[in-house]
């Protein structure tokens, strides 16, 4: 049931961006920028919760497992979980925070 809920409050966050995104570019104001950058936000905090407990959760199915090859798997799955997200932090968002620019290739 907790997960019918989330995904029907996702689909509706999903549904505002899209009918605020499509106001902006019809009409581009300020306003329906705010408005579009508001529940993009909402989008991005969902996103960091929901891979935070995906991350948690195959940490306590690491501890728990007691056969040696699915640990092996597990483990697999968690340094590509910690890698890929540490990636983007460190040479998108990182940049973008400090020097108001991402790391790009200049000609």
């Amino acid at each position: 049931m907790f997960l019918r809920i989330i995904y029907v409050v996702s689909l509706a966050i999903g549904f505002a961006v899209y009918i605020y995104y499509n106001s902006f570019i019809q009409f581009p104001d300020e306003k329906s920028l705010y408005r579009y950058l508001e529940f993009f936000n909402i989008i991005r905090l969902f996103l960091i919760v929901f891979v935070l407990l995906a991350v948690s959760n195959f940490i306590l199915r690491f501890i728990n497992e007691k056969e040696n090859s699915s640990r092996k798997k597990l483990k697999w799955v968690l340094l590509g979980c910690v890698i890929g997200p540490l990636c983007f932090a460190l040479l998108r968002a990182l940049p973008i925070l400090i020097w108001n620019e991402a790391l790009s290739v200049k000609n």
